[in-house]
C-alpha cells in the first residue's frame, strides 16, 4: 500500500507526537490500578506502595492520575537532596520514586522520613520495581505480548487516525519488545522508525529539476523492513511475576499508617 506524501508527512508528525513519553498520553490498559490509586488519593490514607518492572507503566499512572493535584514529586535515582526536598515540602502529597533504591540504601533513614511525613498526616505513594511490602500494595503486572499488540494497535488506530504501518508490523515490534515487559521499548523503535521514514520523505520532496513532488507517494512502513528474523526467545511472554526483595518486616508499624 501507498500512501501520498502530503498524508504521510501529517500522519508521521501526529505519530512522533503520540510515542513520545508525555503526561498527556492516553492509559491503555491499566485500568485496575489507576482506579486503586485515585480511591487511595480521594479517600486513602498513609503510604500506598506500587510495584512493578520497569516500564510496566506505574511512574506514568500516577503522574496522569496526579495531573491536576498538588503533590511533590522525587525521583532517588536523580535528586541528591531528598530529605531536604520532602522536608521543606508543606504540602500533603508526596510521591518518591525508585523508593526500593532509597529504602535499600539508607533504611533507618527512610523510616524516619516516613514517620515525618505520618506525623504530618501527609499521603505518600512509593514507586519500586522490586515488591518490598505486601501490606497496602498495587502490583503493576508485566506487559505481555497481547497488551503489546493492543496498545500500539490502539494509539496508531485512535491516536493517529491513519494506518502508518504496514499490516503486520504492530505483531513484529511486539514479539521483538515484550519479552521485558517494557513498553517504552518499543515506543523508543517506533519513533525510530517514523524518525527514517520522515527523513525518505524529506528526500524525495524535491525532484532533479528542484520542484516539490505533490503527487509523490511512499510505501508505509513494512515489517520486512524491520526484522528479517525474529528470536524465539523473543516469542516467549513474560510470565506476570514481579521481583520481590526479603526485606525485614519487624518495624511495618512503624511505616504504615493504621
Amino acid at each position: 500500500m501507498k500512501i501520498k506524501q502530503k498524508e504521510l508527512e501529517k500522519s508521521l508528525l501526529k505519530a512522533n507526537k503520540v510515542f513520545r513519553r508525555s503526561i498527556d498520553q492516553r492509559i491503555y490498559g491499566r485500568e485496575h490500578e489507576t482506579r486503586k490509586i485515585k480511591e487511595f488519593i480521594e479517600t486513602g490514607s498513609g503510604i500506598l506502595n506500587i510495584c512493578g518492572n520497569p516500564g510496566s507503566g506505574k511512574t506514568f499512572c500516577v503522574l496522569k492520575v496526579l495531573k491536576n493535584t498538588n503533590f511533590l514529586y522525587v525521583n532517588c535515582l536523580v535528586e541528591e537532596n531528598i530529605i531536604e526536598e520532602i522536608n521543606k515540602y508543606k504540602g500533603l502529597m508526596v510521591v518518591i520514586d525508585e523508593f526500593d533504591k532509597f529504602y535499600m540504601n539508607k533504611k533507618g533513614v527512610c523510616v524516619g522520613l516516613l514517620n515525618k511525613l505520618k506525623e504530618r498526616m501527609c499521603k505518600v505513594i512509593t514507586i519500586s520495581n522490586y515488591l518490598l511490602f505486601c501490606d497496602c500494595s498495587v502490583v503493576f503486572k508485566p506487559y505481555s505480548y497481547e497488551d503489546f499488540v493492543f496498545i500500539l494497535s490502539k494509539k496508531i488506530e485512535d491516536e493517529i487516525g491513519e494506518e502508518i504501518v504496514e499490516k503486520g508490523v504492530v505483531e513484529v515490534i511486539s514479539r521483538k519488545h515484550s519479552h521485558h515487559g517494557d513498553i517504552r521499548k518499543a515506543f523508543e523503535f517506533i519513533l525510530k522508525l517514523i524518525n527514517k521514514k520522515s527523513k525518505e520523505v524529506e528526500c524525495h520532496v524535491i525532484n532533479k529539476k528542484g520542484r516539490t513532488c505533490k503527487s509523490k507517494k511512499f510505501n508505509l512502513i513494512h515489517k520486512n523492513k524491520i526484522s528479517s528474523k525474529i528470536n524465539k526467545k523473543n516469542t516467549v511472554n513474560v510470565d506476570n511475576k514481579i521481583n520481590t526483595v526479603n526485606v525485614e518486616n519487624k518495624k511495618n508499624n512503624e511505616i504504615y499508617i493504621e
